[in-house]
């Protein structure tokens, strides 16, 4: 069966703070808004991930752990790589060609410019290179990853880190608005906090807007964008106490 290898940059990261190493850095919001576009991407197009495998820098690791929430991916079974922090092209094929052949689709999350020299290396496309939060997918016609050698690979699409964004069908939307409308009744109750998870399939920011600036003009309604899990599709409106809901 043919092999298809993902490769991702890991996503903005904030600056380095006093005293801290480079490894160390986290992602910053918009990091993390990339690796949940990225995940729901994969969702929408190659959900059956045979395995993940991450650098060991923590800004790795956390677009990992965001954008396997996005699949369902089982985050223990994450790999961490210690030698993809600081790769060469000859480290990456050297990791890759050890891949297990019952692994059909597998994502590698790491740094530039290495990735980009890797992808340059295999398939023999030029481009630009790589931006933070970005996506590579390559095709690979063989059975075995150990076969995987120069201008072996095929080069199928990039997608920068604006390119996973997905508009909001109106058919998800339209319903749950309307659903607010009825059930909310934000004049007699007190003040209601809508905790809304960061997910790949709409605008998390549009839904916002129409709910703070359309629905509630007046301010009633307290948005919390730092919900803990990420989401993937709306399923139900649950309660969770007396004026607070969670979009599920």
């Amino acid at each position: 069966m043919n092999k298809t290898l993902y490769l991702i940059r890991h996503g903005k990261a904030k600056s380095a703070e006093a005293g801290e190493k480079d490894r160390q850095r986290s992602l910053d919001s918009e990091g993390m808004r990339q690796a949940t576009r990225i995940g729901a991407y994969l969702y929408k197009n190659d959900p059956m991930l045979s395995a993940i495998i991450a650098s060991s820098a923590t800004r790795a690791m956390e677009t990992a752990e965001q954008l396997a929430s996005q699949l369902g991916f089982d985050l223990s079974k994450i790999k961490s790589n210690e030698e993809l922090y600081d790769a060469s092209v000859r480290m990456i094929l050297e990791t890759v060609t050890q891949f297990s052949d019952l692994w059909n689709v597998v994502l590698i999350i790491g740094h530039n410019p290495a990735l980009s020299y890797f992808v340059e290396y295999i398939t023999g496309h030029h481009f630009e290179g790589m931006d933070t939060g970005s996506l590579v997918k390559i095709s690979f016609p063989n059975e075995s990853w150990q076969e995987l050698s120069q201008g072996a690979a095929n080069f199928e699409l990039y997608l920068g880190p604006d390119e996973h964004y997905f508009a909001p069908p109106a058919l998800y939307i339209i319903p749950y608005i309307l659903f607010l409308c009825i059930t909310i009744p934000s004049i007699y109750y007190p003040p209601i906090t809508l905790l809304l998870p960061q997910s790949g399939q709409f605008r998390h920011d549009i839904l916002c807007f129409i709910l703070q600036k359309c629905l509630f003009p007046h301010g009633l309604i307290g948005i919390d964008k730092s919900v803990g899990r990420t989401v993937m599709r709306l399923h139900r409106i649950r309660a969770l106490e007396f004026g607070q809901y969670f979009i599920s």
